[in-house]
């Protein structure tokens, strides 16, 4: 039974603690206290690797980072305005299409022209009227 547990996956591994253990309570069989036993080192082994590799893991993309971070202040500085355009972009183009809105409308109406034109014309119209009474 210890030579399948070597070289079994955690499923079958775990199901063999399991089988073992059952037995062991429902029989009382030293046997399979000897075989739950060795599973649950075996398990106990397996998921300390594993967090031994997960452990390993973490600190190398910490220090990664770290170093990435050190070792590219362009890229962090690109970065940074990336974020930056990303929060100021849309109210700075919101700015420019009204700005663009703005100048594509014509330019107010200037009446001065006009004002003098009906001056011109009321004067001379009171001049003629004045005239036609003499």
């Amino acid at each position: 039974m210890t030579d399948k547990i070597m070289n079994a996956s955690f499923d079958d591994a775990l199901g063999i603690y399991r089988y073992n253990y059952v037995q062991y309570k429902v029989t009382g069989n030293a046997a399979y206290k000897t075989a739950y036993e060795n599973a649950l080192v075996w398990l106990d082994s397996y998921i300390a690797q594993k967090e031994g590799g997960l452990r390993q893991d973490s600190e190398y993309i910490t220090g990664f980072v770290k170093d990435y971070k050190d070792t590219n202040p362009e890229m962090t500085k690109l970065q940074s305005k990336m974020k930056m355009i990303t929060t100021e972009g849309p109210a700075q183009q919101d700015r420019y299409l009204t700005e663009q809105s703005l100048k594509s409308q014509p330019p107010p109406m200037n009446f001065t022209p006009y004002y003098v034109k009906v001056g011109v014309v009321a004067a001379l119209t009171g001049v003629l009227v004045v005239l036609s009474f003499f």
